[in-house]
């Protein structure tokens, strides 16, 4: 943490007199982005011009007690998955694909409708990763599919 040397000579100096505050300064503990800090400004500039008070950052702010449905039930429409297959027949068998209703395209690899991996039947996802934009999970498959991608996916997923 950078910390302005004015500012410790100045804390020194009252450490040395022996004023109270000497150690350890909560102040200087946290210092904000400057992104933050303009979101900050922003909501409340917001709030003023609105009339009401400021709104809270968490907009999940609501309680859900247990044996309540939750807000997600099914699929979950409008998301673009990239997944990894593993063959349980060849486990050093992995495929890499895109779609947006995951269980119906493990059927299609499972039932052998996918040419490229009828030859390693059953299939089972290794790792799905869900995108709200399509552009973005295309990209990411592409990633997977490259050298350094193969290996992001040995090491991580």
């Amino acid at each position: 943490m950078w910390v302005c040397p004015a500012r410790v000579a100045q804390l020194d100096r009252a450490s040395a007199s022996g004023a109270e505050g000497c150690g350890f300064d909560p102040r200087l503990a946290y210092q904000p982005s400057l992104g933050a800090t303009r979101r900050v400004k922003s909501a409340r500039r917001s709030a003023q011009r609105e009339g009401g008070r400021e709104r809270p950052n968490n907009r999940r702010s609501k309680l859900r007690l247990a044996g309540q449905p939750s807000r997600i039930e099914g699929p979950m429409d409008g998301y673009h998955y990239v997944y990894t297959l593993e063959s349980l027949s060849n486990p050093k068998q992995i495929y890499t694909g895109q779609t947006q209703d995951l269980k119906q395209r493990l059927k299609e690899h499972n039932s052998g409708r996918v040419p490229h991996t009828s030859k390693f039947t059953p299939w089972h996802i290794r790792s799905a990763t869900a995108f709200k934009n399509r552009e973005r999970a295309l990209a990411f498959e592409r990633y997977l599919k490259s050298g350094s991608g193969r290996a992001f996916l040995r090491r991580h997923l």
